[in-house]
């Protein structure tokens, strides 16, 4: 099994389901919804911030999650 790692633009997030639709870098139209780690705090989840996610396989699995955000 393949391991990959990429970050986007976080466009939506959807609390009472901890998922997030996220837009790859260098992708400007597509977007996947993702699930989001409990470890990473609503309150980071804004609209425009970065996120890291982490994939056992190819983009667009729904074995993704978002793993960290940033500015």
């Amino acid at each position: 099994m393949s391991f990959e790692v990429w970050w986007g633009i976080l466009i939506a997030f959807d609390s009472p389901a901890y998922r997030a639709t996220v837009r790859p870098a260098g992708n400007p139209t597509g977007a996947v919804v993702v699930a989001v780690s409990r470890a990473v705090p609503a309150a980071e989840m804004v609209p425009g911030r970065r996120g890291l996610v982490a994939t056992p396989g190819p983009l667009g699995g729904k074995d993704e999650v978002v793993v960290a955000v940033w500015a």
